[in-house]
């Protein structure tokens, strides 16, 4: 239900800042749905706060939970700033 929230208040208002740091935090869900979600729309944000970004290259190396989706929000905003702009 949180990622639910999260996804409405993003989609209503588009506040980057309001809705990047509890995202973050549900990557170390215990409910692989939340986790995946939560990459999905972290992977979707047009930018990220510099201390969500930070945090997200700090989880990458911790070898937690949250290890594995940060590595791929990481990678898939990587490419997407490779890729020239397609919209």
């Amino acid at each position: 239900m949180r990622i639910a929230t999260l996804t409405a208040t993003w989609r209503a208002g588009g506040r980057v800042n309001l809705v990047a740091m509890p995202l973050l935090s549900e990557l170390t869900s215990t409910e692989r749905a939340s986790r995946r979600a939560a990459t999905r729309l972290l992977t979707a944000l047009p930018t990220l706060p510099g201390e969500v970004a930070a945090k997200l290259h700090e989880l990458k190396e911790g070898g937690s939970v949250a290890s594995r989706p940060a590595a791929e929000i990481l990678r898939r905003r990587a490419r997407q700033e490779q890729q020239p702009s397609e919209r």
